[in-house]
């Protein structure tokens, strides 16, 4: 079946490989190792917002039994905090789905008073928040944006940049 267009996919099946394509936005991989489920996210500011990692904790959870005790979660390559500045209309969306950015890290003003947000942080406060314990995830430090030798950015590049593929897959 074809899959283009959605933002996150599951699976029990071996020998399929979930893959999500980013160049800004935060690629979650989600391993169940009691189930043996898998699941893999794109993330940017209307997924996260639109609670995507919550849905798909339940999508798994629905199909396959998880529970988020069970679940190992790497987040991957995103652009970072220092560079992604984004206008009041996100922080609005971020409010109506009941993130409270304010007692978070993942909020900040430069000296220009525009909002920064670290949506790698914000996504793992949310695996956190459905019960994925934290010594369970490993997040990369690397920004896409400022790393150019390392990573596209659709920010530094335009939306024509690249992508870069991240994936999951059981054998």
């Amino acid at each position: 079946e074809r899959l283009y267009g959605y933002d996150a996919s599951v699976t029990q099946e071996k020998g399929y490989f979930l893959c999500v394509t980013t160049a800004d936005c935060v690629p979650l991989l989600l391993f169940d190792r009691k189930n043996e489920a898998i699941g893999a996210i794109h993330a940017g500011w209307k997924g996260t917002s639109g609670r995507i990692v919550e849905k798909t904790l339940l999508e798994m959870k629905k199909n396959f039994g998880t529970e988020t005790r069970d679940i190992l979660a790497a987040i991957g390559p995103a652009i970072g905090i220092d560079n992604y500045e984004v206008g009041r209309e996100v922080e609005e969306e971020f409010q109506k789905s009941g993130f409270n950015l304010n007692k978070s890290i993942s909020y900040r003003h430069n000296l220009s008073r525009k909002l920064h947000i670290d949506l790698k942080e914000i996504n793992r406060q949310e695996l956190i928040r459905m019960g994925v314990p934290k010594h369970q995830i490993e997040k990369t430090r690397y920004c896409t944006y400022g790393n150019s030798r390392l990573f596209f950015s659709a920010r530094r590049q335009s939306l024509h940049s690249g992508r870069m593929l991240s994936g999951i897959m059981l054998r």
